[in-house]
Parts: structure tokens; C-alpha cells; sequence
């Protein structure tokens, strides 16, 4: 079966969320986003085209819609080819900016390229840089090329927007006075998104498949994370990316087996040895076993985020991390944790891994 050239056109909401603190106990979410309008009608590796619908100043997280070209037998295939695709750029957006980034599948389009029967000698010209994209609060108008025009069947009913806004770049809602504190707005450079190609190099510069596959899970973790006002569903997904780079420090095995340290003591005792030397051994043996995850990540986080601390402080710092996130998920623990305790160790979480994703990105 031949293959067919199919325009496929992803949506993706950028946002990130922030953790406010005020009036003693209570706390609220903000949502914070980037001026990303620098990217518009912009081509990435020959591959990707992104439009960005965003009004000037922005009132409402920023919407791109990429658009990426794919051969496939069928509109199905293409939507699966298109949509991994984006993906994969979706995870590279995450891990430069720092930034939740979501893909709206259900809202994808796929659409033949051109008509039937168009000429070989044009075929073989087409590329996404010809691909123009109309878009209106959050809707595709129109999908246009040199050849042909697509418009939706069925008109999007717009989304209302409040004309009241605290900025360009984030909003706030109302609530109580006695804010404690404010997050810093990590803002993208505009030389960042004016050379966005060499950045993005950068991170997909992987050194195997097995680290390709573990950022783009930790980036869809870390997006996941950032974007949810759920704070536990946040904790764990945090925690989780902990063990992610954790498990890819853990060579999987240890030095000795159980079974050869209980031969070598046995041996030990055989021949004849004082008691002084075979507690010397036994204690030398017992560091030469396995690391557990909490000792992996407290040298992780020693070698990346908190450089010259001791381990046995990390260790224990890790420790109480790990303890609120087994009372989250074991619901009789959870009876005893109070939101002020969660929401401490939240922020001390979202900070850990905030400087860690960006050191590993």
C-alpha cells in the first residue's frame, strides 16, 4: 500500500504551577507562564512548525499548536506517528524551560497534505515550512499550504476570557492578604527561544536508548507534576522522579551475595581468628553490600544539588521525604498527616527536584 502525506497538528498547553503560603496554615496555587509568542510560525529541525496562540499581554496560558508532517497508510497511523512525535518534542520543551508542557491529544488534527493526483515534481518540494496555521482563542480557523486549505466542519465555540489580568506572564486570584512569600519567575531568555534548536540539541544528546527513554519519562513525571493542584498527586509523582534517576545510578547488584559474606565468616571462625579481626571483617563486608534508593539519592543529591553537605544529613533529609510520601499512600498513615505538614515537605520536594531536573537536563 502506498504511503500518504498527512499534516498533523497537536495542541499543547504551557503552565506551571506554584505552591503560595499565607495566613499561617492555608496556601493557594498560581499559575505562571511563559511569553512564548517568540516561537511562533517558527521551524524546528526541519520537522516541527509551532504557532502560538497567545494574546498581547497574555491572559490565559500560552496554547501552540505544533504541526509536523508524516508519511502513514492511514489517518490512524499518521495520528499514532504525529502524535509520538510531538511527544518527543513535548519532553525536550519540558526539560529546557522547566515548564509543564501538555499535549492535547483529543484535540488533534490530521488532514492529507495536498489533494490527489498532485504532480511528482511538486511531491517532492513539500515540506512542514509550507504549512500556515490560523488559530482563534485556542481553536484552529484554518490549515493551509501552497496547494489546498482545510477548515473545521463544525464551528469551536470560543472560550471566555476575563478581561482583568495582574500581568502579562501570570495571574493570580483572589485571596486573603499576608502573602508570606512570592516564587521567583523563571522566565525564558529571548535568546533561548531565538536559538531554540541549538538549546534543544542539547537535550536530546543522549549517550544511550536507556537514557533517552528515562528523560523522556522523568520529563512527563516532572510536567505531570508542575501542572496538578492535586498536592499529593504532586508529592508522589516528585518522589518518583527521585527514583527514576536513582534507579539509573543503581548498577543493580552488590559486591558480595548474602551466601559469600556468611561463607567468609563461617571461614573466619574455622580458622581460628580472635573475635576483634572478625567483627573488623564483618563490619568491612556489611558496607560492601547493595545501596538502598535512600542512600543512592542522598549521594545524588550531594554530588548535583547540595554540594559539600554530608551524606548522613542527606540521608535523613531524604528520609522524612520518603516518610511523607509512604503516608500519602498508605491511607492509614495518611490519617495522621496534617495539610501544614504536607505542604512543608511539599515545597522542600519541589525545591529538591526543581534543581536537580534542571542540573540532569
Amino acid at each position: 500500500m502506498k504511503f500518504k502525506r498527512y499534516i498533523v497538528v497537536v495542541p499543547m498547553v504551557v503552565s506551571k504551577l506554584e505552591l503560595l503560603t499565607f495566613s499561617g496554615n492555608k496556601y493557594t496555587w498560581v499559575s505562571f507562564w511563559d511569553d512564548l509568542r517568540g516561537l511562533h510560525s517558527k521551524c524546528i529541525f526541519r520537522k516541527f512548525k509551532i504557532f502560538v496562540d497567545q494574546p498581547d499581554p497574555a491572559s490565559s496560558p500560552p496554547k501552540l499548536f505544533v504541526c509536523t508532517l508524516v508519511n502513514a497508510q492511514s489517518v490512524e497511523e499518521a495520528y499514532k506517528k504525529g502524535t509520538e512525535n510531538v511527544l518527543a518534542l513535548s519532553n525536550s520543551l519540558v526539560r529546557l524551560f522547566s515548564e509543564g508542557f501538555e499535549p492535547k491529544y483529543h484535540e488533534t488534527i490530521v488532514i492529507p497534505f495536498h489533494p490527489a493526483g498532485l504532480p511528482p515534481t511538486i511531491e517532492g518540494t513539500i515540506s512542514v515550512e509550507l504549512v500556515k496555521l490560523t488559530t482563534k482563542n485556542g481553536n484552529v480557523e484554518e490549515i493551509a499550504t501552497p496547494y489546498s486549505a482545510w477548515k473545521p466542519k463544525v464551528a469551536v465555540l470560543g472560550k471566555a476570557a476575563h478581561k482583568e489580568y495582574v500581568t502579562a506572564y501570570f495571574k493570580v486570584p483572589k485571596i486573603e492578604a499576608g502573602i508570606s512569600e512570592m516564587p521567583t519567575i523563571r522566565m525564558s531568555p529571548k535568546e533561548v527561544l531565538l536559538n531554540i534548536e541549538t538549546h534543544l540539541k542539547k537535550t536530546r544528546a543522549f549517550k544511550s536508548s536507556d537514557e533517552a527513554r528515562l528523560m523522556n519519562l522523568v520529563a512527563t513525571l516532572y510536567s505531570a507534576a508542575v501542572t496538578t493542584e492535586n498536592m499529593s498527586v504532586s508529592y508522589l509523582l516528585l518522589w518518583q522522579i527521585l527514583e527514576s534517576f536513582a534507579s539509573s545510578k543503581d548498577d543493580g547488584g552488590k559486591l558480595f551475595t548474602g551466601t559469600i559474606i556468611n561463607r567468609i565468616r563461617g571461614l573466619l571462625q574455622e580458622e581460628g581468628y580472635d573475635d576483634d579481626t572478625t567483627r573488623r571483617v564483618n563490619s568491612i563486608l556489611g558496607m560492601l553490600g547493595k545501596k538502598n534508593n535512600i542512600q543512592i539519592i542522598a549521594e545524588m543529591l550531594g554530588e548535583y544539588v547540595f554540594v559539600g553537605k554530608s551524606i548522613a544529613e542527606l540521608k535523613g533529609q531524604v528520609d522524612r521525604l520518603r516518610e511523607i510520601r509512604g503516608a500519602i499512600v498508605h491511607p492509614k498513615v495518611s490519617r495522621r498527616l496534617d495539610a501544614n505538614k504536607l505542604m512543608v515537605s511539599y515545597k522542600e520536594l519541589r525545591d529538591i527536584v526543581d534543581k536537580l531536573f534542571r542540573k540532569l537536563s
